[in-house]
């Protein structure tokens, strides 16, 4: 596990370990500031929940957390908890998406990155038009400045998931190391994608 939140500390940029709460005196002073009912404190004090910063992840109640920032109309909230919801829950909930979408006005890179890799997993066996979306939401995402989604492409255009002429897989590998800072590399981020369970490892497999 200490391996696992490590990595997503590092290559999703704080979406499950966020950079707002990698102190336990953030933990702890959000903590005990939810009293106050404040989003802001909810949705931090849920993520330290969720990577068990107090000795023990407590998933459950850091969707409950969440949840209240949600309703309060926190957005940053709304992508932890689309994210758990759509990919890493052990019972995928359809509002995952839904919570996506509501987080793409404040959080447009990632939330364009995850609704991209909805639609190239559970989304494409639900909607005909998946290919179309999932191409439109990762590109949205590179264009952000997202090397995820340009590898995320690559893997698309590799496994011939799309029904369009997109360019060649090495074209976007090489777009995705130009804007990789921390040189992952293609195989490692897809390999860990699919260790981590936001890549279905039949995606590709049946075309």
């Amino acid at each position: 596990m200490k391996r696992i939140i490590f990595f997503v500390s590092i290559l999703f940029s704080s979406v499950v370990l966020s950079d707002e709460s990698n102190s336990i005196d953030i933990c702890e002073l959000s903590k005990k500031s939810i009293k106050h009912e404040e989003a802001r404190s909810y949705y931090i004090y849920g993520d330290c929940l969720y990577k068990g910063a107090f000795g023990q992840r407590d998933p459950e109640q850091a969707v409950e957390m969440w949840q209240k920032a949600i309703m309060l109309g926190d957005t940053q909230a709304a992508l932890y908890l689309g994210v758990h919801w759509t990919f890493l829950s052990k019972k995928r909930h359809s509002a995952g998406p839904l919570l996506l979408k509501m987080s793409l006005r404040e959080n447009k890179l990632k939330a364009s990155r995850y609704l991209g890799l909805y639609f190239l997993d559970d989304g494409s066996r639900l909607y005909s038009s998946a290919p179309e979306w999932a191409l439109y939401y990762l590109n949205n995402s590179y264009k952000e400045g997202d090397y995820i989604s340009a590898y995320l492409i690559a893997y698309a255009v590799e496994n011939k998931l799309f029904n369009q002429d997109v360019g060649d897989v090495s074209d976007w590998i090489k777009r995705g190391e130009n804007l990789d800072s921390n040189k992952i590399g293609y195989n490692r981020v897809i390999a860990e994608l699919k260790g981590l369970g936001f890549i279905d490892e039949r995606i590709g497999s049946e075309k």
